[in-house]
């Protein structure tokens, strides 16, 4: 039996307090038109940017966000946009002003996450970006914010409290293996743009 709770999940009700950071995935309507061209626009960053006195909605992290949200979009069979706005990645990559390699070892410990069980999803696309971008801080740097401090990069969508379960969670999920290779790393790094520079179809994970 996996060690979480099983929920289906489809749209934005994921972001409930009650919903923990891994689900099974709710399989998607065969007679649903076109599937593949609903979830490229999800991912691909052609819809339309919110105007707000023409400031940039990306914070100036447009590409990277995009890329970062394609890869958890793909690995955890999102389809909804509102499991993981692409605003909300930048956003908190304003914020933080964390070096690029923090995204890069969030993205690589999602790996083991979505190979130890290969039939989840995630329930929130917040929850898995925030929680392994959080770890990924810590893994990197010796002296990061604390688990309070990332009030202002959730934006107001998690307690404190659910913030340290959706930690506890990954890291046993993973069981604690959170140290990353150099080169296993530079060469993530180096495919991952490659991949994730297009919307989809992917033919492959990373």
């Amino acid at each position: 039996m996996l060690p979480f709770r099983v929920k289906r999940v489809v749209c934005a009700r994921c972001r409930r307090s009650d919903v923990s950071l891994l689900a099974i995935c709710a399989p998607r309507p065969s007679t649903q038109p076109n599937s593949a061209g609903t979830s490229a626009g999800v991912v691909s960053g052609t819809r339309r940017k919110p105007q707000h006195g023409g400031a940039d909605t990306y914070y100036g992290h447009e590409e990277a966000s995009e890329i970062c949200l394609r890869l958890v979009a793909h690995t955890f069979n999102f389809s909804c946009p509102e499991l993981l706005p692409s605003h909300f990645v930048a956003y908190a990559f304003h914020r933080t002003r964390l070096h690029a390699s923090v995204t890069f070892t969030a993205s690589v410990l999602l790996h083991p996450l979505k190979m130890r069980f290969p039939v989840a999803c995630g329930s929130s696309g917040h929850r898995i970006f925030l929680t392994g971008f959080m770890i990924a801080s810590k893994v990197v740097y010796d002296d990061i914010y604390s688990n309070k401090s990332w009030a202002v990069v959730r934006q107001g969508l998690f307690a404190l409290r659910e913030i340290n379960q959706m930690e506890r969670e990954m890291c046993a999920y993973i069981e604690w293996q959170l140290n990353i290779p150099g080169e296993n790393l530079r060469a993530f790094e180096a495919e991952v743009p490659h991949i994730y520079c297009r919307p989809p179809p992917y033919t492959h994970y990373v």
